[in-house]
């Protein structure tokens, strides 16, 4: 588990570090949110920072971090017309479940404002987000560090914004869909100052 948590919070660096290059507006929007949290920050602070969740939100929405999650069915249940026997391997296409036009509004555009009190888009379904898995920690299939990852999170993406950086030139940052978790192809070479 810590293993796949060092790869949860990568894959969702990796995100920031790209879409916040991408998304200049987002960036500079952030950027003054943040600069008026105090030092040395406190998680009160970061919980009263609305844009830093709504950006943290959807970068962990969009984010490939794993494709699927993996348990057995607890008891018989239906889905999409199909009856799952209790007992059976049950696997949830969690990318594809945050990429539903049903309820996210243009689902492969990076867009924070989704996560807004005006729309809260997340709210279409009780597991509509779920990028550390569904239910309860203690008794469904979630990751014991919900809590904590999208934390550490937010704290890098302070740290982040707190300088400057650009993406090196010349590297190819599609996907390579052959890694768990994904990441660019060409690694992620940026310069930081």
């Amino acid at each position: 588990h810590i293993v796949v948590a060092g790869l949860i919070v990568w894959a969702w660096f990796v995100s920031a570090a790209t879409e916040l290059e991408r998304h200049a507006d987002v960036r500079a929007r952030l950027r003054a949110e943040l600069a008026a949290l105090p030092a040395p920050l406190t998680v009160a602070a970061l919980m009263r920072s609305p844009y830093l969740r709504q950006v943290s939100m959807e970068l962990r929405r969009i984010s490939p971090v794993v494709q699927v999650f993996f348990g057995k069915a607890r008891e018989t249940f239906e889905f999409a017309g199909h009856l799952v026997p209790k007992g059976w391997s049950v696997f949830w296409g969690i990318r594809s479940s945050h990429l539903r036009g049903e309820i996210y509004a243009e689902p492969e555009k990076f867009d924070p404002e989704r996560f807004s009190p005006a729309r809260h888009e997340e709210q279409a379904h009780e597991h509509a987000f779920a990028p550390n898995g569904a239910g309860d920690a203690h008794r469904a299939h979630k990751c014991a560090g919900y809590e904590y990852a999208p934390l550490f999170l937010d704290v890098f993406l302070v740290e982040l914004l707190r300088h400057e950086w650009t993406l090196l030139p010349g590297q190819d940052l599609a996907l390579d869909w052959s890694k768990i978790p994904p990441a660019p192809r060409d690694g992620l070479r940026a310069r930081v100052s």
